[in-house]
């Protein structure tokens, strides 16, 4: 994974190679809503989004499970974070 020092450094050393993207066809937008409303209460949305799973290490339920617990608990600090600075 690379870190935000190291996507600076190599934008600002011109390594980094820009890319287009049509603003609406090529946007994808993931979302929650709530059941009864319809509402949307939390959205990701960017353009080249990649879904990647390790399929060798889901072998089973189990496994899977394990996986959302996982993506819950990154969403959780993503979200407190979130609240946090927006009420700071």
């Amino acid at each position: 994974m690379t870190t935000e020092e190291e996507k600076q450094q190599a934008k600002m050393a011109g390594l980094e190679p820009e890319v287009v993207f049509n603003t609406l066809s090529d946007r994808v937008v993931c979302a929650v809503m709530t059941e009864d409303t319809h509402e949307t209460i939390m959205e990701i949305s960017g353009y080249d989004l990649q879904f990647k799973f390790n399929r060798d290490k889901l072998k089973n339920i189990a496994d899977v499970e394990s996986l959302l617990d996982g993506i819950k608990d990154l969403f959780r600090q993503i979200v407190m974070k979130n609240l946090l600075e927006s009420n700071s």
